[in-house]
């Protein structure tokens, strides 16, 4: 604490109520607290419209495991090489999920990932019959 040329202390500028100082910044407002609830809503929502999926290095849904979640109308092409998938969450019923051996989401194969198609369903085992680099989510 600085102290007075008396001899008192007073307290640091930064400890005393804001009220007083017009520096400080004022209590939010009602708009500012709305405009975040909004934002976190809309990203809640958007995040409902990706899948994800398990992906294994080998068949059976066996070997090194890394969970990947696509956005829609996206290309993912950072994971490691992949030749089984296991559906964690389903996307949007109008995008394709496309399960890819190109690194750019070529040479793939297709799915509605809104859980539509029998062969894409939560918990069930997909093998793809040799290595994939790639998945994306694109417009049915």
């Amino acid at each position: 604490m600085a102290m007075r040329k008396n001899g008192i202390k007073r307290r640091p500028l930064a400890c005393q109520p804001c009220h007083k100082h017009l520096s400080c910044p004022s209590r939010p407002s009602f708009k500012m607290y709305f405009s975040h609830f909004i934002t976190a809503a809309l990203t809640v929502a958007t995040g409902a419209n990706a899948y994800a999926v398990d992906a294994f290095s080998g068949p059976n849904c066996s070997g090194n495991k890394q969970y990947v979640n696509i956005w829609d109308n996206t290309c993912g092409t950072w994971m490691n090489g992949f030749q089984s998938i296991r559906v964690v969450y389903f996307g949007s019923g109008n995008q394709n999920a496309h399960i890819c051996r190109a690194t750019s989401c070529h040479e793939c194969k297709k799915w509605n990932a809104g859980g539509r198609d029998p062969n894409w369903q939560k918990g069930v085992c997909i093998n793809l019959g040799g290595g994939h680099n790639s998945m994306g989510s694109f417009t049915i």
